[in-house]
Parts: C-alpha cells; sequence; structure tokens
C-alpha cells in the first residue's frame, strides 16, 4: 500500500476508534441507575437567590431537624422519625412535615413521604428504604408563616 493512501486511512481509523470509544463511554456512564442529575436543575439555578434566602430564613427560625431510624414492621421498609426543635429546644408542634430521602450509591430513587405528629415535636413515617448507608433527607416544615427547609446528610441503619 503506498504512503500516501496509508497515512490518511491510519488518522481515519485512529478517528474512529476514539469516535467509537467515547460513544461507548457515554453508554455506559448513562446506563448506571444509581447516577442521576438533579431534577429540575435550571429553574433551581435560576432561583439561586430563592434559596440563599430561604437559608437566611432558616437560620433566622432557629429550628433544628435531628432524624433518625430504625427497621420498620415489614422487610425492606423503615420507620423514620423527625424531631423539630426551636432555637430554646422546645419541641415545634403542629407543623405539615413532608420529606425527600434518598440514598448516595442510589440517588436516582428519591422516596417521599408526609410525617404525621406521633408525639410532641416527634413526626414520622414508613419508608421503602432496604439499605444502610449515607442518606441525604430534604425536609420541609411548615407551621402558620413558618417555612423550614432544612438538607441533612447522615447514616442511617435501616435493616435489622
Amino acid at each position: 500500500m503506498k504512503a500516501s493512501i496509508r497515512w490518511p486511512l491510519v488518522i481515519a481509523g485512529l478517528l474512529t476508534l476514539h469516535a467509537a470509544g467515547m460513544v461507548t463511554y457515554a453508554v455506559i456512564a448513562s446506563s448506571n441507575p444509581s447516577y442521576a442529575v438533579e431534577k429540575d436543575y435550571y429553574p433551581k439555578a435560576l432561583h439561586w437567590d430563592d434559596k440563599r434566602a430561604q437559608d437566611a430564613a432558616n437560620a433566622a427560625l432557629g429550628w433544628t431537624a435531628t432524624v433518625t431510624a430504625r427497621p420498620g414492621e415489614q422487610p425492606g421498609r423503615a420507620a423514620l422519625t423527625v424531631t423539630l426543635t426551636d432555637r430554646h429546644r422546645r419541641p415545634v408542634t403542629g407543623a405539615a412535615v413532608h420529606l425527600k430521602a434518598f440514598h448516595m450509591a442510589d440517588s436516582n430513587r428519591v422516596l417521599g413521604a408526609n410525617l404525621g405528629e406521633v408525639s410532641t415535636g416527634t413526626y414520622a413515617a414508613e419508608l421503602p428504604m432496604n439499605r444502610d448507608g449515607k442518606w441525604e433527607i430534604r425536609l420541609r416544615a411548615r407551621r402558620g408563616s413558618d417555612l423550614f427547609t432544612p438538607v441533612l446528610t447522615q447514616y442511617l441503619v435501616v435493616t435489622p
């Protein structure tokens, strides 16, 4: 084969091999169910100032959320308990509490629940959580005009 034909074929072959490799990597990366893109990330970015204002409102409110978990009544379920206290460590009662939670290793599977008040300042629900580890919990607690939206990351043991 002449050199004038061979080198363009080598270059075309290398470019084709590179493109095929990139397509293969993209397919592998997008087929893993544990990877996730933040839902509505673009509108959230546009409303970043609103989020910062809510963070300031959370700090001014002075509430604290504590999350605990234990194995639920049925296999594959966990009882999640959220305790809300104010800046003086008094229980926050009568709030409407909603949470979204996901395991850090499976962020594409987001669990959600409305929590009921089971005792003074303590709210609970059962969720289909079947793996121990680091979870992100996004709370939304509203009482009257007060809105509290903490994001907690903690290790939870949810299996017996």
